[in-house]
């Protein structure tokens, strides 16, 4: 998303501790005092296997090495609490975080680059 439209979640929510971004691909992530914007990094497709899911996790985590690397995940109505705790279950180097947790880690030790959509003209 364009910096502007960040800047406004910001501006008119300042209670809110996080955004999370993710109904297409926009790589925004961005923070300001103790809120947080950040981006879907996958999205839990109903189609795609669970061993191609696993692979992507596990190349996204190894394409991201810096620690901790908070992925994202974007989980539709497709997928159901079954298959998504069998694959995170398959996933031992990776911790499943609460949402609040998540928000908590993202705020104290952010490891992502602030990154908007560039406007083009």
């Amino acid at each position: 998303l364009p910096k502007d439209i960040v800047d406004a979640y910001f501006d008119n929510m300042p209670d809110a501790h996080a955004f999370y971004n993710g109904y297409r691909a926009s790589n925004t992530f961005a923070s300001r005092g103790d809120q947080v914007f950040l981006s879907h990094d996958y999205y839990l497709a109903p189609d795609r296997s669970d061993a191609l899911v696993l692979a992507d996790l596990r190349s996204l985590a190894a394409t991201n090495a810096v620690r901790p690397y908070l992925m994202l995940v974007h989980v539709r109505e497709f997928s159901d609490m079954n298959r998504v705790k069998s694959i995170f279950d398959r996933l031992d180097d990776f911790v499943l975080l609460p949402s609040e947790t998540f928000v908590k880690v993202a705020q104290t030790q952010p490891t992502f680059v602030e990154r908007y959509l560039e406007e083009i003209e």
